[in-house]
């Protein structure tokens, strides 16, 4: 034991001894404890050693997680409907509409006329009235050809609501139906020329004109008549 009232620093001897000088609460065991150094090196490795492993598959469960994940979404995203910019649903993929049997009976004819009547001569007034004549056989929907004669009528504006006769009319059947025969981006159609000339009606006397049209079957069927008139701009 040191001495009392000695000046000296006096080295510990034990462990109690330490903390009492040092008055610290941690002990670093030596050489001096046997083999308690040896003891505590193998449980630091040991802990380090857990460390490691924890750490190691603490990673192996987040890849886990990251790939559960991803074949969630792979499953879960699927595509359930497709629509345009604006919200609206994408349109339906186009049909092949069904062909138009020969045998059908025509029951409609429609017009659709060019841009602008031909004026020849230059002196104002139009002489040829280009337009696309459709024949229809309901209810199947796409054009056809058919044997028979297209009968166009000219009327004064009016005249044919009132039951008036026409000024004038142009028959094409025949191999003159046949070689206008054409296809539109609507199907098939004759392409027809009317020239006014040719009924003598050229220079036509009035600046407009309601043009009526008539396909008669060559079989002997009822004829079918355009729906109304359409009213022709032939000066101006």
């Amino acid at each position: 034991m040191p001495s009392v009232g000695s000046d000296r620093p006096v080295a510990a001897t034990s462990a109690s001894e330490s903390l009492a000088v040092s008055g610290s609460v941690e002990i670093f065991p030596t050489r001096e404890h046997g083999h308690g150094g040896d003891r505590g090196r193998g449980c630091g490795r040991e802990r380090m050693q857990r460390w490691r492993r924890r750490s190691e598959l603490g990673a192996g469960s987040k890849w886990f997680a990251l790939w559960a994940a991803a074949l969630f979404c792979v499953g879960a995203c699927q595509t359930v409907s497709v629509e345009t910019s604006d919200g609206r649903p994408m349109s339906p993929p186009p049909r092949v509409p069904e062909a138009t049997p020969m045998t059908a009976p025509v029951n409609r004819v429609a017009l659709v006329f060019g841009p602008k009547p031909i004026d020849i001569d230059a002196d104002g007034v139009s002489d040829i009235i280009e337009l696309d004549a459709y024949l229809f056989s309901q209810p199947y929907p796409l054009p056809r050809y058919a044997e028979g004669t297209l009968v166009f009528e000219v009327f004064a504006p009016g005249a044919a609501a009132q039951g008036r006769n026409p000024l004038g009319r142009w028959e094409v059947g025949g191999g003159q139906l046949n070689a206008s025969a054409d296809r539109s981006v609507f199907g098939p159609c004759y392409r027809i020329k009317l020239d006014l000339r040719e009924i003598g009606l050229a220079p036509f006397p009035l600046a407009k004109a309601d043009l009526r049209c008539r396909f008669e079957p060559a079989d002997g069927g009822a004829a079918v008549t355009s729906r109304g008139v359409e009213r022709v701009v032939l000066r101006g």
